[in-house]
């Protein structure tokens, strides 16, 4: 850090410290946590910059809410982890009143002393988290007590470096929050967009329905084209006249949609399409062993069924692709825009002719893959019982115009999550050269 900034301990640049540690719902007088209500944030939950796992999230009602929350946390107190695992920070905005669990800390910053976002930051960096860990104990699981918390000394640095270095980094990490928000609400469209035409038949059961009443051909293709695009008719009027072109695309899409439906042994789908098993539609193909040593250099992501395990050198597929969990975490489901490396524990997939990657990524993802579970010391996923399960496909002009929608959202998702890995790069490389000063915003400043 910048050997001209004054160090004082962390215990007086805060106003107050949140710390329930030991606290339980018995503890407290109460049976449990609850499925609704005041959301409790555990250290699971908190990664830095981020909140994770919410799918898994606790709540509390009114009553513990304000028996265990005895001050409530406010916009810019920080939350800090102090075991398993120690260290995520994460700086509150305010707009949700949360539950501080046991096994976080919530510090509020002194605002004459120091910036939070300033503090936020300089947690996080490399200094901070090495002192946190200076100070950290335990010989299973490593954490931090409040008392020694509270006597790392932090690089306070002058108002107007604080004000612009808390400023620069939390603007990298809006950005990249927005372009999370967006990946999500495309990769939503796309799932929704397959459950429509391949799970509900809503663009063939709407022209069904309607030449059932007794409507024209005309209406039938009218009402198809108005689930396709989520349109009603009022505005597929206004379309024609203000867009011809796009449409007569949705027109000629939903041509495509049979305005029937035929017996199969999944039950009723649509005239003229297919029932075929997994094989049919892609190969899962092996990943292959790599030593945890081999995992340390490069910067080719290395899969294994829990996810990102590392990188290497090399990769064994060139990317996009699918990795499947086979052992471990069985059935889950990753892609992976760049190329990569899968190892033993999990499969990758090869689409059979005719099958978009996106496709078969859509299909692995409603296959319930994930309760397949066929080992009993280690969960496993067996690849021919995988291959028997029963796909509907489509006709291959339902299918090239699904191709053509999806593996736009795609582009637009791979477009963004590598935007957001450059700003995590900036956002990490950046951080410690204005703590240190190597970058001096003081002069850019004046300049």
């Amino acid at each position: 850090m910048n050997s001209n900034w004054p160090t004082l301990p962390l215990g007086e640049l805060l106003e107050l410290v949140i710390d329930h540690r030991g606290k339980t719902p018995n503890k407290m007088g109460f049976e449990d946590f609850h499925n609704s209500g005041y959301p409790v944030l555990s250290a699971k939950h908190v990664k830095t910059d981020s909140l994770v796992n919410l799918d898994s999230m606790r709540y509390s009602n009114e009553e513990m809410y304000k028996k265990w929350m005895k001050v409530e946390i406010q916009a810019g107190d920080i939350v800090l982890t102090s075991e398993a695992p120690l260290g995520e920070v994460y700086l509150l905005d305010g707009s949700t009143k949360f539950l501080l669990g046991q096994r976080v800390f919530g510090l509020r910053p002194n605002k004459n002393k120091i910036n939070p976002l300033y503090l936020a930051s300089w947690l996080a960096s490399p200094k901070g988290q090495a002192l946190l860990y200076a100070r950290a104990s335990g010989s299973t699981v490593l954490g931090i007590k409040q008392s020694e918390l509270l006597k790392i000394e932090v690089d306070v640095a002058p108002e107007i470096y604080q004000n612009l270095i808390g400023i620069n980094r939390f603007d990298i990490i809006k950005k990249i929050d927005v372009n999370n928000a967006i990946c999500q609400t495309l990769e939503s469209i796309a799932q929704a967009l397959f459950k429509s035409w391949f799970v509900d038949f809503d663009p063939i059961k709407a022209k069904i329905e309607v030449l059932a009443s007794g409507g024209s051909n005309a209406d039938a293709e009218l009402a198809a084209m108005s689930v396709i695009a989520a349109k009603d008719i009022n505005q597929l009027d206004e379309l024609r006249k203000t867009n011809p072109d796009a449409f007569a695309r949705l027109a000629r899409t939903a041509a495509l949609f049979p305005a029937a439906m035929q017996d199969s042994e999944l039950g009723e789908i649509p005239e003229t399409w297919e029932v075929k098993q997994l094989k049919d539609i892609l190969e899962l193909a092996y990943g292959k062993a790599l030593k945890k040593t081999d995992r340390v250099d490069g910067d080719v992501p290395v899969y294994g069924s829990g996810g990102l395990t590392g990188y290497h050198s090399q990769s064994l597929v060139d990317g996009p692709g699918i990795i499947v969990g086979r052992k471990g975490t069985v059935g889950s489901v990753y892609w992976e825009p760049k190329a990569f490396y899968p190892i033993d524990t999990v499969f990758y997939v090869r689409p059979k002719a005719n099958y978009s990657l996106n496709y078969c990524h859509l299909v692995l993802q409603n296959l319930g893959l994930q309760n397949m579970n066929t080992d009993a010391a280690v969960p496993g996923l067996n690849r021919d019982n995988a291959y028997r399960l029963n796909v509907i496909a489509p006709t291959k002009g339902v299918m090239n115009i699904f191709k053509e929608i999806i593996q736009s959202l795609q582009s637009s998702i791979d477009v963004n999550n590598a935007q957001s890995a450059s700003l995590e790069s900036l956002r990490d490389t950046l951080l410690p050269k204005l703590l240190s000063g190597e970058i001096n915003l003081m002069s850019e400043v004046v300049t």
